[in-house]
């Protein structure tokens, strides 16, 4: 096995990874200019009830927002549904947090760093013998 094998499931690592570094953030424009200006594929609505629902492909249509509700235990989408505007409190949009994103990517550095390290000093890899090539041969 190559010592620098690890290396290769890095940049995978942090392609996954980076996709939890989303947060919801909540949008001053209503819903209605939201969907119409920016068109985002995913919302968190927040109803008067203070209960949430996140929808994803969400349209407006006359006073109601349209959407398919997304499971919160599984990435399972419910039928289309409708919600009235009138009803919404507020709405969300995903987007990236560069707080998160750092503290990830220093921390696979981190991590990565470490087990290179730990695998130098228990001698994994290639045996070295440069005193050898330096000296001659015997």
């Amino acid at each position: 096995m190559s010592r620098f094998l690890p290396l290769t499931f890095i940049p995978a690592a942090v392609v996954v990874a980076l996709a939890g570094c989303l947060s919801w953030h909540s949008e001053a424009l209503s819903p209605a200019q939201l969907i119409a200006t920016r068109q985002p594929p995913v919302v968190r609505i927040t109803r008067t009830d203070s209960s949430k629902v996140v929808l994803r492909d969400p349209e407006v249509a006359g006073d109601t927002l349209f959407g398919r509700p997304q499971s919160p235990s599984n990435d399972s989408l419910g039928e289309r549904t409708g919600i009235p505007l009138a009803g919404i409190h507020s709405i969300a949009t995903h987007q990236s947090d560069p707080t998160k994103t750092t503290l990830l990517l220093v921390g696979i550095g981190v991590v990565t760093f470490g087990a290179l390290c730990a695998a130098d000093a228990f001698g994994c890899g290639p045996e070295e013998n440069t005193i050898a090539f330096a000296i001659g041969p015997p």
